[in-house]
């Protein structure tokens, strides 16, 4: 059973670990609350973070930079039905800023959209349908891919726990060997070269068990496992394990790490399978993938070819 105490005593536990790995700044600590999402408000955990004088942020300060964390509280703003929760959170924060973490999830979603304006289905009630913003106003829009990193692994961490069999299907959807589970809707806004926030949509299937929009390939938890599921619990451990991963990364400053750990979980990372571009299909392998979020294959004869995304499609085994 789902124990808020426990989860709140080992998210604490994980986050001061992270915490002692930060190199503060020499300025006074002092001790303010980070939150965990309990029905529709987030509950306070003690937090060690530095405060600068004259600011309605707080900074967390490690060798690299000063990660703005905004202060206000996070709140889940839960509808029975929307056409979008990425435009239903965009319209929220655009009439009144909204807290870092705040979540618009819904029972139904009319129009949910994937990538390139891909369309998402999803039975009412059945599956969890939902967005969060953060502010990741330090990273330059070169280095966005680093967002859909975070997000991803925090996701296969969480459905990990349920079941085996998961990865990353570049450059941003979760399956489940080869059937896909979840896909990722990631917009931003810049100002000038830096993202000013960052709005991420989520569409994973739970509970539903029959499929009949045009994507050959969908799976849900409960096809896998067999049993039912409680979309809140899940929304909450989504939430706990973002939070955790994206300051474990601010906390580290290490994208190596980071990179790493998406390519460790990436689809089709071993040996040579099918793919198709504009040329034709043909047999390759997956050699890196840039910074930039751009695939790099390497085919039979050693060719290396660079994508971007739909530039290229992996074909069904």
């Amino acid at each position: 059973m789902f124990s808020l105490q426990a989860l709140k005593a080992e998210f604490t536990i994980r986050h001061l670990k992270t915490i002692a790995s930060l190199s503060i700044h020499k300025i006074k600590e002092t001790r303010r609350s980070l939150y965990l999402f309990k029905d529709n408000i987030f509950e306070p955990l003690n937090y060690l973070i530095s405060p600068l004088k004259n600011s309605n942020r707080i900074y967390l300060c490690t060798n690299n930079a000063k990660i703005k964390m905004n202060q206000k509280q996070p709140v889940i703003y839960r509808f029975e039905s929307v056409g979008s929760t990425n435009q239903k959170l965009y319209e929220i924060n655009k009439a009144n800023p909204v807290a870092d973490f705040s979540v618009v999830v819904s029972h139904e979603q009319t129009a949910g959209r994937g990538q390139m304006g891909n369309s998402w289905e999803s039975q009412p009630g059945k599956n969890l349908t939902f967005s969060i913003i953060i502010r990741p106003d330090f990273l330059p829009v070169h280095h966005q891919f680093r967002i859909t990193q975070v997000v991803t692994l925090a996701l296969i961490n969480v459905l990990n726990t349920y079941t085996q069999g998961i990865s990353i299907k570049w450059p941003n959807d979760i399956y489940h060997h080869d059937k896909k589970m979840a896909g990722i809707l990631i917009e931003n806004s810049l100002k000038g070269n830096q993202i000013e926030d960052s709005i991420i949509g989520i569409g994973l299937n739970v509970n539903q068990t029959v499929f009949i929009s045009d994507p050959p390939n969908p799976i849900s938890l409960k096809q896998i496992t067999g049993k039912d599921y409680d979309t809140s619990l899940l929304l909450n451990q989504f939430i706990s394990e973002f939070v955790h991963t994206y300051y474990e990364w601010l906390a580290s400053a290490d994208d190596h790490l980071l990179h790493q750990r998406y390519m460790d979980h990436l689809y089709r990372k071993d040996g040579r399978h099918q793919f198709t571009d504009n040329n034709g299909t043909f047999s390759a392998s997956i050699k890196e993938i840039q910074p930039s979020g751009h695939l790099v294959l390497e085919t039979a004869s050693g060719e290396l070819r660079t994508y971007a995304f739909k530039e290229v499609s992996f074909d069904q085994h």
